[in-house]
């Protein structure tokens, strides 16, 4: 929801008219939030996810901030990245990590995937990554 907030998007799909997804907001979206319609969401990732396949969503996209991206691939629900790198550079002490977790400690700790997909899309290069096969961590 704190990117609902400060980012507003509208979730939507460009160019194919009728074919806007369920949008799902983990938390609380303003009223007067793009988003809406949506299913906001205060339980956990598995509860939704159990939701979700009730309603018959086979399929789900991520899209938010370190700490959801983290939550999701901590959990081991994550079976394909999608990262866009434009042709900008930023940076500084207080930059926020792209995925919300535990520091590598050294290379071997770092997390591995393969490139599937690496295209040109405008001026931007889109990146698909699969992660390694890890045991989905079972738990509270």
């Amino acid at each position: 929801a704190g990117t609902v907030r400060a980012d507003d998007p509208a979730l939507t799909v460009r160019h194919v008219d009728g074919a806007d997804p369920l949008r799902v907001v983990l938390g609380t979206a303003p009223p007067d939030a793009r988003v809406h319609p949506c299913l906001e969401w205060t339980g956990g990732i598995d509860d939704l996810l159990d939701e979700l396949g009730g309603r018959g969503v086979m399929q789900l996209m991520v899209e938010g901030g370190a700490r959801v991206v983290g939550s999701f691939h901590a959990a081991g629900f994550i079976d394909r990245y999608m990262l866009y790198v434009a042709p900008a550079l930023f940076g500084g002490s207080d930059a926020k990590a792209a995925i919300d977790a535990a520091t590598a400690d050294t290379i071997d700790d770092v997390w591995r995937g393969r490139f599937d997909v690496v295209e040109r899309v405008g001026d931007d290069i889109r990146l698909e990554l699969i992660p390694p096969l890890v045991p989905r961590k079972e738990g509270p």
